[in-house]
């Protein structure tokens, strides 16, 4: 029972993969008026459940749960050294909300950095590459490069300029090189 349990672990690294590479680049809600928000927002979940699901699955399969079944490299411990730095620094913030969710800068406060953090530790944990996931970062990227060269030559597929003032579309040429695409 615990072999099936420890199992699925390469499975949830996978499907998270997938999610990131495959669904994230093209979440929208409003079309481009709240990307960033919506790409915040779905990364940070897709990154916690990930991270939960493998942190469950580990626990799951162990005989005994201790912190010595975990095994750190000096990366790890660097990754975490770094999120705990994050924090202090989030708590002693003059404005500790705003530095918490980055809400005042792109998104980028402590939640996005708890949220890279857990993508590092799920994939440095459970991730196996093989050709597959190459193939299938690739076709995400094609299909992001034609979306945006389309885009950028005034060709709007998915009516998405709509959702934005006339001033702002400049902006908003394509997803590459666009700040608010994360």
């Amino acid at each position: 029972k615990k072999t099936a349990v420890k199992d699925i672990s390469p499975i949830i690294a996978s499907v998270g993969i997938y999610a990131l590479f495959l669904v994230y680049p093209f979440i929208m809600n409003k079309g481009y008026h709240d990307i960033t928000v919506t790409r915040y927002t779905v990364f940070c979940f897709i990154s916690s459940v990930a991270a939960a699901l493998c942190f469950l699955v580990r626990i799951c399969s162990a005989e005994t749960f201790s912190l010595k079944s975990f095994r750190f490299s000096p990366t790890d411990v660097s990754v975490f050294f770094f999120l705990v730095v994050s924090a202090i620094s989030s708590s002693l913030s003059e404005f500790p909300l705003a530095a918490l969710y980055g809400d005042a800068g792109r998104y980028m406060g402590f939640i996005m950095c708890a949220a890279m953090c857990a993508v590092y530790f799920w994939i440095a944990s459970y991730y196996r590459i093989n050709e597959k996931y190459f193939r299938i970062f690739g076709l995400s990227f094609l299909v992001i490069t034609v979306f945006s060269f389309l885009q950028f030559k005034g060709l709007d597929l998915f009516g998405l300029f709509s959702s934005l003032a006339f001033d702002s579309r400049i902006n908003f040429l394509s997803p590459f090189g666009n700040i608010n695409v994360f």
